[in-house]
């Protein structure tokens, strides 16, 4: 095999791996899929040449996006049709813009980024379960790069189909983000599978970083690097050529917005252009090779780790679309899907402007088209010539209306939004209810899709953060700021001068909750569920059957689901009865006024229904014990606190009846008692006024 990497798939084992050579007395497979380097790099050669046809067409995406005019301008002139408008309005391009935040926007401002939680029923389990979300949590947004990773691999899902999450280091648990032209799996690799035969990233080390990475293995006490061959790689370090694979043409196209001159598709800098080439082994581990395919025969393999990780989940976590034929390859992002509508948009685009501009030119006739080159048309302030034609008589050839391309273009863009989802049909301000049924449920429906769209990236998203976890918290990282949120977790930062932790989680809760199986994402957690949470708690507030703080608390996260500290602060805490107890004490202090016979005035503000609680019995007591005067104020006060209950929503809609009911009967009541008293007076011959009323 020459040193030159080739492309041609042989139909001997070495393009697909070994056999298995199985012990029948254990069923044990004893041998390795890779024996040699040459059979290690032609399998990689194989899955870049097997995407090349990807890559050609996201070439083809990249263009488009970057602005490419929707006809070949040299076919526009050869046709005659140099004159027309050949401009790119970006329409692929904003489509694009606008699905991609529905995937990554509700991972950046979930509540928390990790679903794990201790067992119902664990002491204290809640309270230790939010500790280590929100510990986590705050641990992988202080990555700086933490937005930039899910935007960037997002944004590369939505428009080319797929991407990777790669992790090179076992202690590193910062992933990667990886396009389609730098990681490569075998071609037929089914979606979300757990036994990824192998998988390969290019990586172009610096010579630098290269020696760096190899001391502190090497200080470490890995005996994992070929020192010799890493010697060489840094000794022939130079500027990288562009590759014969195919896999930098999307790159290649890239350059035009980096206005590239000399359109390298690498960095500008002495380089060591390697491979990174992970492969699942008979006995399910995985193995780890760095490759340098363009290196001398003996210094091929510059690191080998044999049986590095426990599975293929630890090094690279697939993220796609959607399903598509059920392979990582078949899996087809807006991107694909918008392509062909984006050219046609673009083609009525520029048609529009050629009508609109040819609409208000003059037309002039020849006898014959060979005369048409000839044919002037001189303009000046006071006429206009027509030299070798004349003006045609017939001026209504062009009409300059552009309603219908308008009515067209804005057709064409409700298709591209109702291919990728993102479209909602309005409902009618006036319609029939079998035409607003009709509208309600095909948005449910499209509700149901988005709802579903964004669950299954939200699982992609959770084995993403699972791993990064279980990376962070690996007892034996070497990681400084892993090492210090794990000591963190189990109240071992705190030092002498230190307070100690409120709470923390032993080594047993840990494990569970690092280790815990990936069933579940954080759809719970983000803006899309805490505005529904927030809606039914709307829609029980002043139920009694429902915990009204806890209700208050929905709907305050459904304001604001990026985190509890706002609905903390708002929220009275549930069993705090200090605002209670004040509205009472206010409410006693001018039943003391009111006995007096001094009318006084209602807040609007005020918690209505305490208030008529406190109300209550003093009213009864005063109509009783005849004192009128007082039980009048103290009524119209009972008055005034339900009718602005009613008109502020705040009374408890369960309770208004009785309420109304009970102020119909004191009403009664008193005047039964003023009656009563007139009639005691009358008896006892008691002229009006003799007897003051109590």
């Amino acid at each position: 095999m020459s040193d030159k990497p080739t492309f041609s798939i042989k139909s001997t084992g070495v393009s697909y791996g070994n056999s298995p050579e199985v012990d029948k007395s254990d069923m044990e497979a004893n041998n390795r899929v890779i024996t040699s380097v040459e059979q290690g790099i032609e399998l990689t050669n194989t899955d870049i040449y097997d995407a090349r046809n990807l890559i050609k067409n996201a070439r083809r995406i990249t263009a488009v996006i970057q602005g490419q005019p929707p006809h070949n301008p040299k076919t526009l002139k050869d046709q005659g049709k140099g004159w027309k408008r050949n401009i790119s309005t970006r329409f692929l391009q904003k489509e694009l813009n606008r699905a991609a935040p529905r995937l990554y926007m509700p991972i950046l401002t979930a509540s928390t980024m990790t679903a794990a939680e201790l067992p119902a029923g664990w002491p204290k389990g809640q309270e230790k379960t939010q500790f280590f979300r929100n510990t986590m949590t705050s641990a992988i947004r202080s990555w700086r790069k933490n937005d930039m990773f899910w935007r960037g691999i997002k944004q590369e899902v939505v428009n080319y189909g797929f991407a990777f999450a790669v992790w090179t280091n076992p202690y590193e648990w910062r992933p990667h983000m990886c396009r389609m032209d730098r990681g490569f799996v075998p071609k037929g690799t089914e979606v979300m599978d757990d036994q990824i035969a192998r998988f390969t990233l290019k990586w172009d080390y610096r010579p630098d970083e290269l020696l760096k990475t190899v001391r502190m293995a090497v200080d470490a006490g890995s005996d994992n690097w070929n020192k010799d061959a890493v010697a060489a790689a840094v000794d022939a370090a130079s500027m990288p050529t562009s590759p014969q694979d195919m896999s930098q043409l999307r790159k290649w196209e890239e350059m035009t917005r980096e206005a590239a001159v000399d359109k390298s598709t690498t960095r500008a800098q002495r380089m060591i252009q390697a491979r990174h080439f992970f492969v699942l082994e008979f006995s399910g581990k995985v193995s780890h090779y760095i490759l340098w395919p363009d290196g001398p025969k003996d210094y091929k393999m510059l690191f080998e780790h044999l049986d590095a990780y426990k599975s293929m989940d630890e090094v690279v976590i697939p993220m796609v679309f959607n399903y598509g034929d059920g392979t990582i390859h078949g899996s087809w992002g807006a991107g694909q899907l918008l392509f062909d509508l984006a050219n046609q948009v673009e083609r009525v685009r520029c048609d529009s402007m050629d009508n609109l501009l040819n609409s208000n030119k003059a037309r002039l006739q020849v006898k014959d088209a060979k005369d048409a080159a000839s044919a002037q048309l001189v303009v000046n302030d006071t006429m206009i010539i027509a030299t070798g034609a004349q003006f045609a008589q017939n001026v209504g050839g062009i009409s300059g209306d552009p309603q219908g391309y308008l009515l067209l273009d804005d057709r064409m863009s409700r298709w591209a939004q109702e291919i990728v989802g993102s479209y909602l049909p309005p409902l009618p301000s006036q319609a029939s209810k079998a035409a607003t049924d009709i509208a309600s449920q095909a948005i449910d429906q499209e509700q149901q899709v988005q709802k579903d769209v964004l669950e299954n990236s939200l699982k992609q998203d959770a084995l993403v953060i699972s791993n990064m976890t279980k990376r962070m918290l690996n007892e034996d990282s070497d990681d400084e700021f892993a090492i210090a949120v794990r000591k963190g977790l189990l109240g071992e930062i705190a030092g002498n001068d230190l307070p100690p932790q409120p709470i923390s989680i032993n080594k047993m809760e840990l494990n569970i909750l690092m280790n815990q199986s990936v069933v579940r994402s954080v759809s719970d957690f983000t803006e899309f569920a805490a505005i529904q949470r927030g809606s039914f708690a709307s829609s029980v507030q002043n139920n009694p059957l429902f915990n009204q703080a806890s209700v208050a608390s929905y709907m305050a996260n459904g304001v604001q689901s990026a985190g509890n500290s706002f609905a903390a602060s708002i929220v009275v805490p549930e069993g705090d009865m200090s605002t209670q107890t004040e509205q009472q004490r206010q409410q006693l202090i001018e039943n003391a006024a009111m006995m007096m016979g001094t009318p006084l005035p209602v807040v609007i503000n005020d918690q209505h229904e305490i208030h008529l609680q406190a109300l209550k019995q003093p009213l009864e007591q005063a109509i009783q014990g005849g004192l009128i005067n007082p039980a009048e104020a103290l009524l119209a006060h009972s008055g005034a606190h339900f009718a602005a209950g009613l008109s502020t929503k705040t009374l408890n809609s369960a309770t208004t009846n009785e309420w109304k009911a009970w102020i119909a009967t004191v009403q009664r009541a008193l005047e039964a008692k003023k009656q009563e008293i007139s009639q005691q007076q009358q008896q006892a011959q008691i002229q009006p006024g003799q007897m003051p009323i109590q």
